[in-house]
């Protein structure tokens, strides 16, 4: 679990940096989209969409923060997230290394805004972006670990 803690909670403080009144979806709501789920209620994010199949993790998703919830195997998540947002969200992250789920992503946020793929896609995946939403501004990010360093205590 520490590993899925400092990678989920890593990325939304050290990569995506969410400001206050800001929307973050989390695409996979397990251990580690609920610890950026956490980390996002903490950064003053006020919209935290958690994006799963299964409703017992939606359900826990709520629980660490989440403020609305979409179910994949009910709703069509690019249309959800954009009907909860009223448009795109300001930020998102992936948290299932499953291709489809990256692209699904990517597409949540808007022209300016930033998607960290933190998944463990298998060796050789491609994800396909649409070229002009980049040069509008759209930032596609990769995150490995949460971008977190260790801390070496002075005192012995």
């Amino acid at each position: 679990m520490a590993c899925g803690l400092s990678t989920g909670a890593g990325a939304v403080l050290n990569v995506l940096e969410p400001h206050p009144g800001s929307s973050l979806v989390v695409h996979g709501a397990g251990t580690v989209g609920l610890a950026a789920i956490m980390a996002a209620r903490n950064s003053g994010a006020t919209r935290i969409i958690a994006v799963d199949r299964h409703e017992s993790r939606l359900a826990l998703a709520r629980r660490f923060g989440a403020t609305d919830t979409v179910n994949v195997a009910v709703d069509e998540p690019g249309a959800a997230v954009h009907e909860i947002c009223a448009g795109p969200a300001d930020f998102s992250l992936e948290c299932t290394g499953v291709v489809t789920v990256c692209r699904q992503a990517v597409e949540s946020v808007g022209m300016r805004g930033t998607c960290a793929l933190i998944g463990g896609a298998p060796a050789a995946a491609r994800v396909e972006l649409d070229h002009l939403s980049t040069l509008w501004g759209k930032r596609v990010v990769g995150v490995l670990g949460g971008r977190g360093g260790a801390r070496r205590s002075s005192r012995r």
